[in-house]
């Protein structure tokens, strides 16, 4: 009588099997997330194209006069304003193009009232019985907050010269595409925006005001701040809805897309860019290159 073989794996044969399906796992899983990361990216990017038409079609409506950061409603602080996204929606009619689908900070329904919230409402969204306000781009601002009478003027995080002699000559003012409107005071026009192809005017970021130098990536050789300048933090979970810290060193949080970040110009074309290349007079609308105070962005 002839017996029957017994067919089956030993126990070292299956260690073995079940370590290459680590192995391969271990190699594909990052391959994975690299795609669906890059397949996000360029979702935003999609938006960000959106943004830089609808911006460019606002300034066609309004004399040649780019949209302002935001239209105050009642001044102060806080006050309320209507903010940059809901000036151009009209143009657009999506405000899923405001939210980015890698990432986005949800403004609580505090923020959302500060920001005017019965007219940014089309953009917002409501979560258990609350306003939500979800920010995934930062409008380039750049103009001090602080200074009087001198409203078209660059906090002093561009590059203007925080202390006379360290970077530059302070006298020279410089500001972004979004300067705020205040009565009286006319938006930045087009023919002002020397450079509109290599001219920075929206963002990947998590404030709609970019102002200050840390919502930029504007840092010296070795990824660190340059001219004394210093982070700013914002928060939306706690009492103080600006206590959350987001340094620009930290390029892993600020550069979403595997330390890329899309950005917007002028012209409104959109392109991703690496993380810490930039320089602070691709965030003004002057032709001030030579007065950049990293040596490398004056080449």
């Amino acid at each position: 009588m002839r017996r029957m073989s017994k067919n089956g794996f030993t126990l070292i044969e299956l260690l073995v099997v079940i370590a290459i399906i680590a192995i391969l796992a271990a190699i594909l899983f990052p391959v994975f997330s690299q795609a669906r990361t890059k397949a996000r990216q360029a979702s935003d990017l999609s938006n960000m194209r959106q943004m830089g038409l609808a911006t460019n079609m606002y300034a066609q409506d309004y004399d040649e006069h780019w949209a302002p950061i935001a239209i105050d409603v009642r001044p102060g602080f806080p006050g309320t304003a209507v903010w940059w996204p809901r000036l151009i929606y009209d143009y657009v009619r999506n405000a899923q193009i405001f939210r980015s689908p890698q990432f986005a900070l949800l403004y609580t329904e505090t923020v959302f009232n500060w920001f005017n919230g019965p007219a940014m409402a089309p953009i917002a969204e409501q979560r258990d019985g609350q306003w939500v306000l979800p920010v995934s781009y930062q409008g380039v601002n750049a103009a001090c907050i602080s200074l009087g009478p001198h409203w078209r003027c660059s906090n002093h995080a561009f590059l203007d010269d925080p202390d006379p002699g360290d970077c530059l000559d302070r006298s020279f003012r410089h500001y972004g595409a979004f300067f705020r409107e205040k009565p009286g005071v006319r938006t930045t026009s087009l023919a002002e925006i020397i450079n509109p192809a290599e001219t920075r005017v929206i963002t990947n970021g998590i404030n709609l005001d970019a102002w200050h130098v840390s919502h930029f990536d504007i840092t010296g050789e070795r990824g660190d701040f340059v001219c004394g300048f210093t982070t700013i933090v914002y928060g939306v979970f706690t009492t103080a809805w600006w206590d959350e810290t987001w340094s620009i060193n930290d390029a892993d949080r600020l550069a979403p897309f595997l330390r890329h970040a899309n950005v917007t110009f002028a012209d409104g074309h959109a392109k991703a860019m690496r993380w810490g290349t930039a320089c602070g007079h691709e965030f003004t609308v002057q032709n001030d290159k030579l007065t950049d105070p990293q040596p490398r962005c004056r080449q």
